[in-house]
C-alpha cells in the first residue's frame, strides 16, 4: 500500500518544506514538530514562543512556512512578518 507521501516523493527529488512553529506551549510545539517531521518531508528550522521577540527570531530563519499561534500576536506584527 502506498502512503500519501510516496507519490510526492517519487515525483519530486525529495523536496522539503522549511518550517518554524510559534506557540507558547512547549509540549504542543514539540509534539507537532515530531508529527510533521516524521515522514521526512518537513525540515524543522526552529520552534519558539509566540511573543513578538520570538516571532522576529523565527522570521529570521526565512522559512517556507510559519505556524503561528495568533492568540497573542497583534495585527501589526503579523503584517510585518508577511
Amino acid at each position: 500500500m502506498m502512503t500519501a507521501a510516496e507519490p510526492f516523493m517519487a515525483s519530486q527529488s525529495r523536496a522539503v518544506l522549511r518550517l518554524v512553529i510559534a506557540d507558547r506551549g512547549r509540549l504542543f510545539r514539540e509534539s507537532l514538530a515530531e508529527v510533521l517531521t516524521a515522514p521526512g518531508l518537513v525540515e524543522l528550522l526552529a520552534t519558539d514562543g509566540d511573543d513578538p521577540e520570538s516571532l522576529e527570531r523565527l522570521a529570521q530563519q526565512r522559512p517556507d512556512l510559519m505556524l503561528i499561534s495568533t492568540e497573542q500576536a497583534d495585527e501589526t506584527l503579523l503584517t510585518r512578518l508577511r
